[in-house]
Parts: C-alpha cells; structure tokens; sequence
C-alpha cells in the first residue's frame, strides 16, 4: 500500500515532456500555421519554443490543458529575441498555460494597424483561461494610427493621422490568472493598458438555463499582477481625455462582484492618460506595495467596497496635478502609505473621500458611491498641495457625503501647504464624515479643520532617512504618538508590526529597518533580459555636477526608456531617479543619453538592463 502510495504521489514528475519547436526557416504566416497544428497535441510540462525572429500579423492561439506541477510553456527561444508586431496577439486557451520571454513592439511602423489586445486569457466567450501566467516579456509602443477621415478630433483636417481609440493591451478573463515582471511601455491609444474582465461577455452561453447575461461567471478571479513595469502611458487626443489607465479591475456595472484581484510590487512611472493610474471598480481587491512616480494618475477606489490599500509609495516629485488616493465606496482600508510631493487639489488630492451621487451599491452606471466605513491610518503625507481633502466634488449633483468613516494615526508635514485638511462640507457634514479620529499628527501653514480630540496640530520634527524617505527624529511627538486599537490592521511600509500600545504615528514604525516593502529597486521589476552591469562598449562621462553621458551600442529597441538607466544597490543618499534628456542615435546604431543625477558624478555606479 506504501508503495502504490508513493507511485501515485509521483506521477506527475514523472510526465514525458516533449519540447517543440516552431517558426523556425519560415515566412511569418506560418508561425500561426505551426502553433494552430499543435491543437490537441499538447501534454503536461511541454514547451513550444518559437525561433527567434520578428514576426508579423499572427493570431496565435496557445490550446492546451496543464496542471500546476506541469504547466505547458509557450516560450521565445532567447528571452526577448521574439519580437511580435502588427496585429500579432496571444490567447490564452485553457488551463495552467504559460507564455513567456516575448516582445511586443511596433517601432515607427505606427501605420500597422493592431488588434484591439496583444494578449487575451481566453480563446473564445465560452472558454476562459484558468491558472495562466504571462510572465517576462515586454510590449512597447504597440499603437495603432488611422487616418481621420471623419475628423474625429475636431481639427478640420480630414486627412491627418490621430490614434485609434479602444485599444487594450491586456484582457483578462477567467479565474487565477498572473501577469507579472513584464514590462509596458509607450501606450498612445484609448483604453486601460490591463484590464480585469468581470462581466459576461455579450455573446456568452452557458449550458444553465437559469443563468442571465447579468450573472458574473464566476463567485471570484483571484488574479494577480505583479513585479511588472508600467511607463509613458500618454492619451494625446483632444477629444478623449479619460479611459487610459494602467489597470482596471472590473467596471461599474460590476462593481459588486467579488474579484480578490491583487496589485503588488508593481511600478508606475509617467502613467498620465487617465486620473486613475489604478482604478478599483470591483470587491475585496488589494493593493500594495507599489511605487507611483511622477504619475498624473493615482490609486482611486472608483467603484466598489473592501479594499485594503497599503504599502504603497506616491511620489509626484513636484509633478503639477499628480495625485495620491482617493476614496469613494465603503470598507476600504488605506493604511501605511507614503505620499510626498503631490501637486494636485480637490479629487486629485494627497488622501481624498469624494462626495458621491448615491449610496454604496445603488449605483452601477458610473456614478460615484458614499464614502462610509472606510479606515485611513498610519498613512504619511509629507510637501504636498492638500493633503487630506474630506468631500472633495467633481459636479454639483454629488449629494452624498461621506460619513462613518475613520481617521488614525496619520502624519502630514505640509509646512508650504495652505492648510492640512481641505473641505467643501458643512460643520455638521463635517462632523459626520470623520467620526472617530485618533492619534493624528497634522502640520502645515493652518489645520484647516475644527480642533477635536485625535488630531494634533504640530510639527512633526522629521528627518530624512538613509534611504531618502522622511520619518519622525529623536524628540518627534509622533514617536509613541499613535492610539491602541488599531494594531492589527496592517504592518508599516517596512513590513514591520504596529505596536499594540505606544506605538508611532504615520506609516514608519521607528527602527533601524530601511528596507520598505514597495517595489523601488526597478531591478525586480519587468523582464530579465541580460540583467547585470553595464556592457563593455558602454561608457560614462562626467558632464558637469548633476549630469551624466551614458553611451553604449543600442540595437534594441527595450534600452531607449527612461528604464533602461537605473540605480544600483548600493547607490547612496537621497533616492535616485534617472531622468534622461534626449537620444541621440548614432549611424552605428549607438546612442547617447544625458542623464540627470542627485549625486556627484564621480560616486554614480549606473547599471542597465537592455
């Protein structure tokens, strides 16, 4: 019986893979051809390597069903060395399915018109994907112009090129499904860059007939996107000016469905298509640890209840309009955050709860819900334009305000700041709104608010720590300034426990531990491509106090990004982010890039990864 015991327990190590190969001494047109010949061919733990090259126009559908132990891997042959372009896309079609190593990207041919998706989890209405994973690969300026015959964009010119609206790169249906350590780059056309698919497809069947088009397919996704870069995420049309972000989870006419997706270790720079860098529009979702650098979008809980927010880094770096979080719905927890030099005002403040046009669950055609029962706590907003905005309006109509909700040993250190906390409410509203406070410490020119218990208005004494991030100094009345009670909502944004009693006020907990939870070392993010120090052909010259040269030989197209200069581990000082001038190319296919640092040139060590 031990015996048979084992056997059973080992068989599916011991699966027969077989590992295929297609693309290879073929014209574009086939790579479709060979994958689509594979259908119903596939088993448990093989792989189908495509030969590396650059391939047009191809609708690869990856069928197969894996297991967990034995998932089937669709693969570049070098990772990065297959580059898709045109209307190329994946779908995924079945379960525990894996693709990997790809490289989306259309260069200047922006006349090639692509598909409305580069991957999609699913390979038709019926069949949504299930355990799927794209993992390392990188879609890059996959845009899509068309001629403006119908002068959509109001110009008068009948002839002129404007980017094509309602473009998605990424759809994702089905249920555990990842996407994580890619790398996106460069989206010019309408629609959210990822987007968590909730609803019913309109030409969805199901052999139950009791099940409507308005019942979601599933009781939950449990999606997760991770470890991946987002960057110059840009809608240059005038007559759109939302409808952009980088992830949506859900839509509004689904915002009560229960989808558990979560957002971690992620990095967001330049994201400025839309207000919402990621938009919440669905239940019980978390996310956390990400970085928003420079982005005029933030972390909006749009529609839906039960977030839990946390860990997050939001630095607008002075960034005019760049905004934080922003609340609406009920049950969200938004705890050891960090906000620093966010410009933006009203809905675009550092923390905002917006006033709403109905209660929580009453509207699901894109209005806005109640903010009530949320908890705000341990968060730190420092040099920012307002930050903390309670009933912040977008339109006259919002006739709901918040109420019910809880704010808790927070810090805010604004000293150029009008005031720290903003409101459009009445007195009463007001008092409604924010009903337990406790353990705030607020500092800017004024307070803003009535004085009550749980908020006191004095400097904070901060200092900056080694790792450039401001936390309170010896003396600080944020230092065993927080209220009990509230311990066990989360852990600061250095992973560490809240105190049960005496513990600190905003989102450090104070100890020797510099090692924040949010994704900053841009390292860990996006593909692996050749990962390690500068190239021998590389070469750095000092310019002057502040900037740099970078050259190295550039034949490929993943270098020319901001991300292709980053900081190294044991870079000193005050964060460090690269902020390159122009590209200059060279005959050679070489570049130059001036860079602009922090620190003396001489101390700079960069490494890249191309």
């Amino acid at each position: 019986m031990l015996l048979r015991f084992l056997l059973l327990f080992l068989a599916p190590s011991l699966a027969c893979a077989t590992v295929y190969t297609i693309g290879a001494n073929h014209p574009d047109p086939e790579l479709e051809k060979d994958l689509s010949n594979l259908k119903g061919t596939l088993q448990l733990g093989d792989e189908v390597i495509i030969a590396n090259g650059t391939y047009s126009d191809q609708a690869l559908k990856f069928i197969g069903i894996g297991t967990d132990m034995d998932p089937i891997t669709l693969r570049a042959e070098t990772p990065g060395g297959v580059i898709l372009n045109g209307t190329s896309y994946v779908q995924f079609d079945g379960d525990y399915l894996i693709v990997e190593g790809i490289l989306w990207y259309n260069g200047d041919d922006h006349l090639r018109k692509t598909n409305s998706r580069a991957v999609e989890f699913r390979g038709s209405v019926n069949r949504h994907a299930n355990h799927c994973r794209l993992t390392n690969c990188a879609i890059i300026d996959y845009n899509y112009l068309r001629i403006d015959d119908g002068d959509d964009d109001n110009d008068g010119d009948f002839e002129d090129y404007v980017w094509e609206h309602s473009k998605k790169w990424i759809e994702i249906f089905g249920t555990n499904n990842r996407v994580d350590h890619c790398y996106f780059y460069t989206k010019r056309t309408e629609a959210s860059l990822i987007v968590v698919e909730l609803r019913p497809d309109s030409e969805w069947v199901d052999e139950d007939p009791a099940r409507t088009d308005e019942t979601p397919q599933y009781v939950r996704v449990g999606h997760r996107i991770d470890h991946n870069f987002f960057g110059d995420i840009e809608w240059t049309r005038d007559d759109r000016t939302e409808n952009n972000e980088a992830i949506r989870i859900g839509t509004s006419s689904y915002s009560s469905f229960n989808a558990e997706v979560m957002v971690e270790n992620n990095y967001f720079y330049a994201c400025n298509g839309d207000a919402e860098t990621i938009s919440n529009k669905s239940q019980n979702n978390i996310i956390r640890n990400n970085v928003l650098y420079r982005c005029l979008g933030g972390i909006v809980m749009r529609h839906g209840d039960g977030a839990l927010v946390a860990n997050n880094i939001i630095l607008g770096d002075g960034q005019s309009r760049s905004p934080g979080i922003r609340i609406n719905g009920q049950d969200h927890v938004v705890v050891g955050n960090y906000i620093s030099g966010v410009m933006g005002t009203g809905m675009r403040a550092a923390i905002t709860m917006r006033n709403a046009g109905s209660v929580t669950g009453d509207d699901l055609g894109g209005g806005y819900e109640q903010a009530r029962f949320n908890t705000i706590a341990y968060n730190t907003v420092v040099e920012s334009t307002q930050p903390l905005y309670i009933g912040s309006s977008g339109s006259s109509d919002n006739d709901f305000k918040p109420v019910s909700n809880t704010i808790v040993n927070n810090l805010i250190y604004a000293p150029n700041a009008s005031n720290a906390v903003i409101s459009g409410l009445s007195s009463n509203e007001f008092d409604q709104a924010v009903t337990t406070w406790g353990g705030n410490i607020f500092y800017a020119r004024a307070l803003g608010m009535p004085e009550v218990t749980g908020v006191r208005f004095e400097d904070p004494l901060l200092e900056l720590r080694p790792d450039g991030f401001y936390a309170p100094r010896n003396l600080s009345p944020a230092i065993g300034g927080a209220v009990s009670g509230f311990d066990s909502i989360g852990v600061d944004f250095d992973g560490e426990v809240f105190a049960s009693s005496n513990g600190d006020v905003g989102a450090d907990q104070i100890s020797s531990l510099y090692a924040v939870l949010a994704q900053m070392d841009l390292g860990s993010v996006g593909p692996d491509w050749n990962e390690g120090l500068m190239p021998a052909l590389a070469s750095i010259t000092p310019r002057s106090l502040g900037t740099v040269v970078l050259e190295v030989a550039a034949d490929y197209p993943f270098l020319l990004s901001d991300y292709g200069v980053y900081q190294s581990a044991d870079l000193s000082g005050a964060p460090w982010y690269p902020q390159l001038a122009e590209w200059q190319i060279d005959e050679s296919g070489g570049f130059t890039a001036e860079v602009r640092i922090q620190n003396s040139a001489e101390s700079i060590f960069l490494r890249f990864r191309d």
